[in-house]
């Protein structure tokens, strides 16, 4: 799997259009006739002729996927190292310094890598490794299928965070998790009981 750099949504590996904004990711060239179709009718502003901002853009989005391949030797480097990765479990706004108070940053300086679940590494090797027992056995019918700890979904938000909680589950040296949250009540509440015991349950 990988993840579209317009959306971010994830798309199989092998795909090169997105199908939930459109984006064309096969290659490089003539960016604006590329991404044009997918948003002349809702964005006319980014219809041809904008090719120097859509340029830019996949700039920002080479840079993005740097930052995911970083991500995905974050996960493998303890594995050689024996240095313990932390997971940090929380909504997208909790990477705003101001709101997540920088926490990651103090535990960074204790020479623990710290990981965030919105770029948990996903490709396809790792999560046939982590999930594949799961998936051969039926309990769940892909890696990111949660069904199995939590039937209601109503947010994508917490769905993130409960397939966080059982990604680290299956990553051993992924040794510990921290949940940020800036409310106890709301959609975030029901919650904390499932993710901590898939934590709990796995020894993490």
């Amino acid at each position: 799997m990988k993840r579209c750099p317009k959306c971010n949504s994830l798309m199989p590996a092998d795909e090169h259009r997105c199908i939930r904004c459109g984006l064309d990711t096969s290659g490089k060239s003539a960016p604006a006739r590329k991404v044009a179709p997918a948003v002349r009718q809702p964005m006319p502003i980014l219809a041809p002729g904008k090719g120097g901002k859509l340029r830019n853009g996949w700039t920002l989005a080479r840079q993005s996927w740097q930052v995911l391949r970083l991500d995905k030797q974050l996960v493998v480097f303890p594995l050689a190292s024996g240095i313990a990765c932390l997971l940090v479990l929380a909504r997208p706004y909790h990477m705003d310094p101001g709101i997540g108070h920088e926490i990651e940053v103090d535990l960074q300086a204790y020479g623990y890598p710290v990981l965030w679940v919105q770029y948990a590494p996903v490709d396809d090797d790792l999560m046939a490794w982590a999930f594949g027992d799961d998936i051969r056995a039926g309990i769940v019918k892909s890696a990111f299928d949660i069904r199995d700890v939590w039937p209601s979904s109503y947010s994508s938000n917490t769905n993130e965070i409960l397939w966080g909680a059982k990604f680290a589950a299956r990553i051993p040296w992924i040794a510990c998790v921290i949940r940020l949250s800036s409310y106890e009540c709301g959609m975030d509440q029901p919650t904390y009981t499932p993710t901590q015991q898939i934590i709990e349950r796995s020894g993490t």
